[in-house]
């Protein structure tokens, strides 16, 4: 009982030794750091989508509903205007 209770009461975090927080900044392309500005350049069926579901916080059901649009369109509106997104970060 008393090393369970040690074990709960006495960890140290040590966050000086921790790379969480260290965000290596080259990674960042500053020139394509503006989602919405790159949104408006993809086919707008998928920018509706797309806004939906991140900017106005739907679910993709929600987003169905909402759109009059069917579930499986949203989805794969989703996962094409995601790939035509992602053209512009490579």
């Amino acid at each position: 009982k008393l090393r369970s209770h040690n074990l709960k009461f006495h960890k140290e975090v040590q966050i000086d030794k921790s790379d969480v927080y260290i965000l290596p900044s080259t990674s960042l392309n500053q020139d394509v750091i503006d989602l919405k500005a790159q949104l408006n350049k993809i086919d707008e069926k998928y920018q509706i989508v797309l806004k939906a579901l991140f900017f106005e916080g739907m679910t993709q059901q929600e987003a169905s509903e909402e759109l009059d649009i069917p579930l499986g369109t949203i989805k794969s509106r989703l996962k094409i205007g995601l790939r035509e997104l992602k053209k512009f970060y490579d």
